[in-house]
């Protein structure tokens, strides 16, 4: 984002309604910057992860984690669904010495260094293609024996990507479901057209709205904006058309974004 002073600031964004739809006290950090600039974020969770309960096959899994030479995260989700799964059938959090760890996203790497573990590769894109042929690139000679802890919708590119090199192994940890309630006042200011924009930070969130309010709104007049080419691509097969994509998950990029998509709206 181009220098932009704060008076510039409060007078694209302030009194704006905006609305997140990341999982419940996921939207701290956003609504923090929208916050001091006037604006309002409001929470309409689109989706809702919890613990999927392991078969014993991946409890025998987790009971042999330092026979793995690398442990691949590609979400916070998967972390701490996995660290809280791994103290529970090791009596732990520690990693052998010789595992390796992976993540995307420098906040990902710091939900890692909270457990006492600095990741050995942090993957600065966010694309999870992007992620796997990056990683392919660091396995020389030896197939290393690679785990990867996800939740049970995740696509199996780290699988695709990482087969060829690597002996991988995915195991889920977590599940993703569609919130049971939903805040009907949120809902009033949607139907009434009476927000600036609605974010959606997954495919999940997009077809999960989509599936709660088919009857109550046209999804072709959505005031929207997406973060990455998944999501974006989620609602063109719903015929949405989002009115910016921000190219990193972080909530400072995305406000970033939205400032320029303002910015030029009123050039």
């Amino acid at each position: 984002m181009d220098k932009i002073t704060r008076t510039t600031l409060n007078k694209l964004l302030s009194k704006k309604i905006f609305i997140s739809t990341r999982p419940h006290d996921k939207s701290k950090d956003l609504r923090d910057l929208f916050t001091a600039v006037g604006s309002n974020v409001l929470e309409l969770p689109m989706i809702q992860t919890k613990v999927l309960p392991l078969q014993e096959k991946d409890k025998a899994i987790i009971k042999k984690i330092n026979t793995f030479d690398l442990i691949v995260f590609t979400s916070e989700n998967g972390i701490s669904y996995f660290m809280n799964a791994l103290k529970k059938e090791t009596g732990s959090h520690e990693f052998a010495d010789k595992t390796q760890i992976a993540v995307i996203g420098n906040k990902t790497a710091r939900i890692m260094e909270g457990y006492g573990c600095k990741p050995d590769f942090i993957s600065s894109n966010p694309n999870a293609a992007f992620f796997a042929e990056a990683l392919a690139k660091q396995f020389k000679g030896k197939k290393k024996k690679v785990l990867w802890p996800t939740g049970n919708i995740s696509p199996d590119i780290m699988t695709d990507k990482l087969g060829a090199v690597a002996d991988i192994t995915r195991i889920d940890v977590y599940q993703t479901v569609v919130p049971k309630k939903i805040d009907q006042e949120i809902m009033d200011l949607i139907t009434s057209n009476s927000y600036a924009l609605i974010f959606f930070f997954s495919p999940s969130a997009v077809n999960n709205f989509v599936s709660l309010t088919k009857d109550l709104i046209k999804v072709k007049s959505l005031k929207c904006a997406v973060i990455g080419t998944t999501t974006l691509e989620a609602c063109k097969k719903l015929h949405i058309t989002p009115l910016f994509t921000a190219s990193k998950p972080g909530s400072k990029d995305f406000f970033e974004s939205t400032v320029n998509y303002y910015k030029t709206l009123n050039a």
